[in-house]
């Protein structure tokens, strides 16, 4: 594992269930991560009560292609009741993922087109029905993640 100190900052989130008797939204809790890629730290990986999200850059690679994964925890996994609509972007390139499914899937993506020495910033959130002791709700899951690619070359 590469040492701590070359990250910038992690930030635990919560996630907020509201349960409630309709299918109204519910309020969010925010996964925040923020990571600076160099050659020698590639990876990142927070896992927290709500879940597990990493990334990874392919150094070097075209585009600086970074491969992102986001999975609820166990916990989650045991109230949902039914599938998970997920979307994400990105607020610096022009990227979105739109996927529905199951709330044990380990959702996964790749964003390109990236430059050293720039900032950027991945968004994403799941939205699904939740069920706890017989109330009916809908839980949802963001997450924020900063990131460059760090290169003195």
């Amino acid at each position: 594992m590469h040492a701590q100190w070359s990250r910038l900052s992690v930030v635990a989130a919560t996630v907020v269930l509201v349960l409630i008797a309709s299918a109204a939204p519910a309020s969010a809790g925010e996964l925040n991560g923020e990571m600076r890629f160099t050659r020698a730290d590639t990876f990142y990986s927070l896992t927290d009560q709500n879940g597990t999200f990493t990334a990874q850059v392919t150094w070097p690679a075209a585009g600086l292609p970074v491969a992102w994964s986001f999975r609820l925890s166990p916990a989650h996994r045991a109230i949902a009741a039914g599938p998970m609509t997920c979307d994400a972007g990105n607020m610096d390139l022009p990227y979105h993922d739109h996927h529905l499914v199951p709330a044990d899937y380990r959702w996964h993506s790749t964003v390109g087109s990236h430059f050293f020495n720039r900032p950027y910033t991945l968004y994403g959130a799941c939205r699904f029905p939740v069920n706890v002791d017989g109330r009916a709700g809908t839980a949802v899951v963001r997450f924020r993640f900063a990131y460059h690619m760090y290169s003195t070359e």
